[in-house]
């Protein structure tokens, strides 16, 4: 059983070493996470004073150089599906606060069960291959692995074509094996105009939990029916716009 591929993110970074001749005094982390975001720009004395005397030549320090930056790839990203890690996630939507972004938070129903038949590698063969199509989904915007059975997508689109975009990554099933395996996921959208984005993914989450509880499917997060939103969020209910009713994400 072949697990495939992870999706190589949008993250990229060097480190340049920074030379007084003949000294190599530090390495120069410059990196871009995001597409025209660039996140970091420091100065690493990743040597002590002992090893850079003994550090003359470039050819020299190169595999250090390498396994420095394999380890902040890892920093960064889910080993078994290739997408951002959950702190990426948090961090790029605290940085979004004022944007106007739509959320979308993706739960895989029954993991439990699917690891139960196809044992544990199946069922990463099984999120690998949701993830791939959830990046397809973000397209150059952001797809993240929050943990277990949850992913989040960031990105501009309305919300409501961001629900028919995330309902056709059921078809087909996914191949684990020789078997062909029905995708079913249990889906929370939210949209923000401006706010805090911090808060977009609680909201996405509850109404996720919302679309678990009726089964699965997509459900559209309405500030007016919960308990957590502000008053400020609220808005009549002749001026909501329904979410699409809840449908069950399964290839047939």
């Amino acid at each position: 059983m072949t697990i495939p591929r992870p999706i190589p993110p949008p993250l990229a970074f060097r480190l340049i070493p920074l030379l007084i001749e003949p000294t190599l005094i530090g390495l120069l982390l410059a990196g871009r996470a995001f597409p025209a975001a660039l996140v970091c720009i420091g100065l690493l004395p990743v040597f002590s004073v002992v090893q850079l005397r003994t550090l003359r030549r470039l050819d020299e320090f190169r595999g250090r150089v390498d396994a420095l930056e394999s380890e902040l790839a890892d920093a960064y990203t889910d080993p078994v599906t290739g997408l951002y890690a959950r702190s990426v996630a948090e961090q790029y939507l605290a940085d979004r606060t004022g944007s106007v972004l739509t959320v979308a938070v993706v739960d895989v129903d029954d993991l439990h069960g699917i690891n139960a038949t196809y044992g544990h590698e199946g069922g990463d063969v099984y999120l690998a291959t949701i993830a791939q199509r959830l990046k397809t989904v973000a397209g150059g915007q952001l797809a993240a692995r929050l943990g277990g059975d949850e992913f989040v997508l960031v990105t501009d689109e309305g919300p409501h074509a961001l629900a028919r975009a995330i309902s056709q990554i059921c078809e087909p099933p996914a191949r684990v094996g020789s078997a062909r395996v029905p995708i079913r996921v249990s889906v929370g959208i939210t949209h923000t105009s401006g706010g805090d984005s911090s808060t977009a993914l609680g909201q996405a989450d509850r109404a996720m939990f919302t679309a678990k509880r009726r089964g699965g499917g997509v459900q559209i997060y309405d500030p007016g029916r919960d308990g957590h939103a502000s008053p400020s969020e609220a808005r009549p209910a002749s001026r909501r716009r329904d979410s699409p009713p809840a449908r069950h994400c399964v290839a047939e």
